[in-house]
């Protein structure tokens, strides 16, 4: 083998590792950026109550004044979304209850026991979707 030919194989593979290498490293990146986002903008400091009415400013671009008029309208309405949220909350536990209790004749008592598991966990796994949102 000639050394241009080695030079031409080593060139190449190099070329192949090196993209490889690009290629992973950029989709690690693009996936990170989808899965967690802009941390800037979706920190906690757009979570609960202040994080909405800061948000609904943001919008806005509204000034102090504006602010101090709006603050008791966002507030009035988180509190009316809190509710609906409990009550909706409320209503899913017992739709997931009735079905399990529907299932029951379906199902083995290990099956019975996961999806009971899963029922209790619901609370759990709702705050763990709001993390991802």
């Amino acid at each position: 083998m000639t050394f241009e030919r080695k030079r031409a194989i080593i060139i190449i593979s190099a070329t192949l590792v090196i993209g490889i290498i690009i290629g992973v490293l950029a989709t690690g990146m693009l996936a990170r950026h989808h899965y967690r986002g802009d941390r800037s903008k979706s920190g906690k400091e757009f979570r609960g109550r202040q994080g909405f009415a800061a948000k609904i400013y943001g919008i806005t671009k509204a000034d102090s004044a504006q602010i101090n008029n709006m603050k008791p309208v966002i507030q009035l309405t988180m509190t009316h979304i809190d509710s609906l949220q409990k009550q909706t909350d409320r209503m899913v536990k017992v739709e997931i209850d009735s079905m399990i209790i529907h299932l029951q004749p379906f199902l083995t008592a290990e099956q019975l026991n996961s999806l009971n598991e899963f029922s209790r966990n619901m609370s759990g796994h709702s705050e763990h979707l709001k993390r991802h949102r």
